[in-house]
């Protein structure tokens, strides 16, 4: 399968952005 960088970068940065909110919402409840 061959993707363009720029739909990956897309992916992988929504993939990131939604990580970092997970773990600050982990944070705050605890």
């Amino acid at each position: 399968m061959v993707v363009s960088n720029d739909v990956l970068h897309a992916e992988w940065s929504g993939f990131l952005f939604k990580h970092l909110v997970s773990c600050q919402w982990s944070v705050e409840a605890a």
